[in-house]
């Protein structure tokens, strides 16, 4: 029997086709199970207790040709049913007519199950996303998992056997690097922190490294760990992400201005609305009051309408003759209030919301609308509109209606125009829309100002049906708002030439003005 510590071997000899157990070590019963006197009176329980997975191998070793040798690992089962692992070195003679194998097992249980234990470490290391390395005392590279293969562009048995510093770390970086690894060797002391990466290429990646002892057997610190993290995509991402942030709280911002400008910009409609009432139609109606009181007491007074005479029942006294052409006179000026008052209503719901838009379409609106604008305006504003074949009426109709209103209207408070190009056509199944003027342009300030609360109502009405809209500074003065919106319906316009989908020339707006 073998002490413990002492590696557990026996020798074995066969004699003959049958394999008669010629002789084995006393110490076979710590590998096979059986003792060497039961092996000898049944020989076959040699084979039986090689694992059936190792036997077939085991059989053609025993039974090759006279002179053959070999060294086979395999597997023993036990009686108590657990397994050993042996090495078998043997060799087959032929001594006379005899037939002889003989050879020598070992037990490498203990080292088989070191090599898969290792084996899976390297696996799981390698699985790892993490870069990991390992080097001896001196600093040269012991271990190289793929994931530093991949970091680095250096395969494993490039790395091996060089100075892990100057693979790993940037020059600016590596006095650093072995002020902290001579840290971890000498107190056995773990460490981290962002380094500059070197990868093969040349190119410095940021990084974060964690310096590890590396213990033996014995618990003494025999090298250092390192793991390396690429924290460049960490670091992009977390600046999409505070950029995404910081858009939100503009965003939210925005909203907040946009939500209290319609607020302003509804009080200040229903103000102008009140004025309009009150100013126009009030006159109207009250003048329209007065006349009609002023025919009630005539009828009252007993005045014969009819010829302008006093009733033969009534009293004229006081009251007058009224005369036909008097009675049809005043009969007039009613007529005339009322048609005022009706245009003033009119007028009132157009500004509300043209009724041509719901009718006659957005052709026809935006018409109106560019008619309108030059009346009041005294600008020269040309409008080519190319819609036929139009969808039906929908979300894009108000939308591009509202954009040309409020472009229109940026251009009588701010651009200092003399000429103004309003365009609508269709392409590839959008409507497009360019209001362009040639003005003084819209500040480069502007363009980038979060809270120009028209413009962002305009990209605003856009976005809602799935649409964008721009603003630029058109080439020798002048500014052109582009809106593309889709058109929705069965009935959408087949996609456009390249003819079509030109976009309005930027200084179209400054030539038609010389």
């Amino acid at each position: 029997m073998a002490s413990d510590g002492e590696t557990i071997a026996a020798r074995y000899l066969f004699i003959g086709a049958g394999r008669r157990v010629a002789f084995v070590d006393r110490s076979i019963e710590l590998l096979w199970g059986v003792t060497s006197h039961t092996l000898r009176s049944e020989p076959k329980l040699w084979l039986e207790r090689i694992h059936p997975d190792d036997r077939p191998q085991v059989v053609a070793a025993f039974e090759g040709p006279s002179g053959s040798t070999w060294s086979l690992d395999y597997r023993v089962r036990r009686r108590d049913g657990t397994v050993v692992w042996v090495n078998d070195q043997g060799r087959a003679l032929k001594v006379g007519r005899s037939r002889q194998v003989s050879g020598r097992v070992v037990d490498v249980t203990r080292q088989r199950r070191l090599e898969e234990r290792l084996r899976v470490q390297v696996q799981l290391i390698d699985a790892v996303g993490e870069s990991v390395m390992a080097a001896d005392r001196a600093g040269l590279v012991s271990s190289w998992n793929r994931a530093a293969a991949r970091l680095f562009g250096v395969k494993a048995g490039e790395a091996v056997g060089r100075p892990l510093v100057e693979l790993v770390f940037a020059p600016a970086q590596r006095d650093v690097v072995v002020d902290a690894m001579r840290g971890v060797l000498e107190l056995g002391a773990s460490w981290s922190g962002e380094l500059r990466l070197l990868r093969r290429d040349g190119r410095e990646v940021p990084g974060h490294v964690t310096l590890a002892p590396l213990v033996g057997a014995d618990d003494a610190v025999t090298g250092v760990v390192v793991m390396a993290l690429d924290i460049n995509d960490l670091r992009t991402a977390q600046a999409r992400a505070e950029k995404s942030e910081h858009d939100h709280r503009g965003l939210v911002e925005q909203l907040r201005r946009l939500t209290a400008h319609l607020h302003v910009v509804r009080e200040q409609e229903q103000r102008r609305i009140a004025r309009d009432v009150h100013d126009e139609l009030g006159q109207m109606l009250t003048g329209l009051k007065l006349d009609v009181g002023w025919l009630r007491r005539r009828v009252e007074s007993g005045v014969d309408i009819r010829n302008g005479n006093p009733s033969a029942n009534g009293d004229a006294s006081g009251s007058g003759d009224l005369t036909g052409a008097q009675l049809r006179e005043r009969l007039a000026g009613i007529a005339q209030l009322v048609d005022q008052t009706l245009d003033a209503v009119r007028h009132i719901a157009r500004q509300l919301r043209p009724p041509a838009l719901d009718d006659l379409g957005l052709e026809t609106a935006v018409e109106w609308l560019v008619e309108d604008f030059r009346s009041r305006t005294g600008l020269a504003c040309e409008l080519r509109c190319d819609l036929d074949g139009l969808p039906a009426p929908g979300p894009h109709d108000t939308a591009a209606f509202r954009i040309v209103q409020e472009a229109l209207t940026n251009v009588t408070r701010h651009a200092e125009a003399a000429h103004v190009l309003v365009d609508l056509r269709q392409v590839r199944g959008r409507l497009v829309i360019d209001v362009v003027d040639d003005g003084r342009g819209v500040p480069r300030a502007a363009l980038r100002a979060p809270f120009s609360l028209g413009i962002i109502g305009m990209r605003e009405r856009a976005r809602a049906c799935g649409g964008e809209l721009t603003l630029r500074r058109v080439a020798g003065g002048g500014t052109r708002v582009r809106a593309r919106l889709p058109l929705t319906g069965a009935d959408a316009p087949a996609p456009a030439t390249a003819a079509d989908a030109a976009p309005v020339a930027e200084g179209a707006a400054a030539e038609t003005s010389r």
